[in-house]
Order: C-alpha cells, then structure tokens, then sequence
C-alpha cells in the first residue's frame, strides 16, 4: 500500500471520527448539493442531529421545477435509537450519502423539535 493511499484512509477515518463525535455532542452534520438526472435539476438535503437522546435522520429531494410550490419528491424527518440506524435511513433515502456530511457553519437544514413525512 503506497503510503499517500494510506495517509488518504488515515485522514477519512480521523474526519469520520469527528464527524460521529459532533453529532454525539448534539450537533447538526449533513451537507446539500444539486445533481441533473436526465436534464432535470435535482436538490437534495440531508442531516442528523442528536436530540433529546434519540438522533433524528433528515432527508430532503425536490426537482428545481418544483420548488416555487414546494412539492417535494421526498421529504422526512424520522427518529431513530441508534446512531447507526440513522445514517442507514440517510445512505437509503436521497442522493446525499453520510460520508459526504460536514459541519454546517452556523446554517441548520431541518429543526430537530419536529418528526415529519410527506405523503410520497
């Protein structure tokens, strides 16, 4: 194994560490990004949030020609008891996968008071 391959896993597992222990902490991770599937703008949204002792999985997926009357392709904020269940629901749902989670400097994408479910 080259060593710059090594250095590159050494590094994902330290920011994957720190991304487990901000959450743990209470603090929101998660990341939004646009994606053009068959010529159709895609934005997609997703995060976890430890509160209350239970950590809350938020997914987000709407077409750019909807968001004017806000109808989303998927949207959801669900509860769940372990940590590893939520980011099960996030790699699942979406386009954003867990990996891709970063901090998200003062900007929050979902309010960890509520649990909600579109009808989709």
């Amino acid at each position: 194994m080259s060593s710059n391959l090594k250095m590159r896993q050494i590094e994902g597992f330290v920011n994957m560490n720190g991304l487990v222990r901000a959450i743990e902490n209470g603090k929101q991770r998660g990341s939004s990004k646009s994606v053009t599937i068959d010529g159709t703008i895609i934005w997609c949204s997703a995060a976890i949030q430890k509160y209350n002792e239970k950590y809350k999985a938020h997914v987000s997926v709407i077409k750019n020609d909807n968001i004017v009357t806000e109808t989303f392709d998927i949207l959801f904020t669900r509860e769940f008891i372990t940590l590893t269940e939520a980011i099960e629901c996030i790699d699942t749902n979406g386009c954003v996968k867990f990996e891709e989670f970063t901090a998200l400097k003062g900007q929050k994408i979902f309010c960890p008071d509520f649990s909600e479910e579109n009808e989709t």
